[in-house]
């Protein structure tokens, strides 16, 4: 099975087991199974107060199970087919509203395979509203166009300029080991926390 495929089975499994906890914490979802939709970053939609519905993409650290990371990777940009694509962060393609942001997934025993839903025994799951995100990034000097602007320079350098002074607790990555060579903008989990909301899901 190839890393993609893996991905989207480990997504399917994870899934399962969300919308068990979102039931039991009384949040109202739709879970979108639609491929389009899904590339337009909508998983599923949450109703929220006085029947507002909101569009919600599941970003997930599946390849770090069992693990509690202290931040996690925004995707500014990557290559596909050789052509380089704007990040999810930044896409205008995106629909996406809500962030669900999955943070420590542990598996029962420590196992370290996910075979179905019953083997999830907890996560963290941070909610953040995506315009909130942006304009507080916007706000730390970390726009659209400095991202990209970065993004371009890690490309054509190899690295960012002793120059370039980032914010406290933010860092720029490129996993040149991926095929896709992605650079992604690393934040704190508390920096997300921090302008959103936290829900710590656990299996009864």
């Amino acid at each position: 099975m190839s890393l993609f495929n893996d991905d989207i089975k480990k997504e399917a499994i994870l899934a399962k087991f969300l919308d068990q906890q979102y039931q039991k914490n009384n949040l109202k979802i739709n879970r979108i199974s639609d491929k389009e939709s899904q590339f337009k970053g909508i998983d599923l939609i949450i109703e929220g107060k006085e029947d507002i519905k909101y569009k919600v993409d599941e970003k997930a650290q599946l390849h770090y199970l069992n693990k509690n990371l202290p931040t996690f990777a925004l995707e500014i940009s990557y290559f596909k087919d050789s052509i380089l694509k704007q990040g999810w962060l930044f896409d205008p393609s995106k629909e996406t509203e809500l962030y669900a942001f999955v943070f420590s997934i542990h598996l029962v025993n420590n196992e370290t395979e996910m075979k179905d839903e019953n083997d999830v025994e907890s996560c963290e799951v941070i909610f953040v509203n995506r315009s909130k995100l942006i304009n507080k990034l916007a706000e730390l000097e970390l726009s659209f166009d400095k991202c990209n602007s970065i993004s371009n320079e890690i490309r054509s350098n190899g690295s960012l300029s002793k120059l370039e002074h980032l914010p406290s607790g933010f860092n720029f990555q490129i996993s040149d080991h991926l095929s896709e060579k992605p650079i992604n903008l690393i934040v704190k989990k508390r920096f997300l926390k921090s302008i959103g909301k936290s829900f710590l899901f656990k299996r009864s």
